[in-house]
């Protein structure tokens, strides 16, 4: 009985099945110089690592375009960040990754190149000073008092519908107000970058329930520079 190859395994050969045609079908695209975003699109890929699966390591694909490699001379990008130079030689490996926002290789460096900045971008974002969120949050729980003692809500039953949270939680916010003075102080004080661990909510839930002096001692004892904050301001 006789076996046909395209369907069996043969000892140069693998069987043929779906994923061989969509192999073959990516490869030929790559080869033909269409660019990622295109092959994708025509292959129905969401994911560029997924489709680089299907493109095998032809010679075609290993072979370096003479194109962006002619004339090279240095070329200055308008980028949202910093200005850089790039400079490249008919001998640097980086000149074959120049290509065109169409996916052909560039004949010189007058075209237009698409960069995405977006990962640096929120690198840059991440490290931007922030205020630190518990004195947001004692801003919050001043600004909820202040509507209670208003009189443009009654209970913080209607607090909590006002702003979308619960009861609870209304109540939890509200509990940092009985903190003393000097810890209040400390706590506006905090300067923008402040680690958020530094002073937490769960922390100061538990000073809530005692008084004035062993809030005082266990701040002292929990929060650095809390001790150096109060004979700085007297408190």
């Amino acid at each position: 009985m006789t076996h046909d190859p395209l369907y069996t395994e043969t000892a140069t050969t693998l069987p043929v099945d779906f994923h061989s045609f969509r192999r073959a079908f990516n490869t030929t695209l790559a080869t033909a110089g269409m660019n990622v975003q295109q092959a994708m699109h025509l292959a129905h890929h969401s994911d560029e690592k997924v489709h680089m699966r299907y493109v095998m390591n032809t010679p075609e694909m290993r072979r370096i375009p003479a194109a962006p490699c002619r004339n090279c001379r240095p070329v200055f990008l308008a980028l949202p960040v910093p200005i850089f130079l790039l400079s490249f030689s008919p001998k640097s490996r980086n000149c074959r990754r120049l290509w065109r926002p169409n996916g052909d290789p560039s004949k010189n460096f007058t075209s237009a190149f698409v960069i995405d900045l977006e990962r640096e971008r929120k690198r840059r974002r991440s490290r931007e000073l922030r205020v630190p969120g518990i004195v947001r949050l004692l801003d919050q729980a001043v600004e909820f008092q202040r509507l209670l003692d208003s009189g443009e809500v009654r209970f913080r039953a209607d607090l909590a519908r006002r702003t979308g949270l619960s009861a609870m939680r209304i109540t939890q916010i509200l509990a940092l107000l009985r903190l003393a003075p000097p810890i209040l102080d400390y706590i506006r004080a905090l300067p923008p970058g402040t680690a958020e661990r530094s002073v937490t909510e769960r922390a100061l839930r538990s000073f809530t329930h005692t008084d004035r002096a062993s809030q005082l001692d266990r701040a002292t004892r929990l929060f650095p520079g809390f001790a150096r904050f109060a004979r700085r301001t007297g408190s």
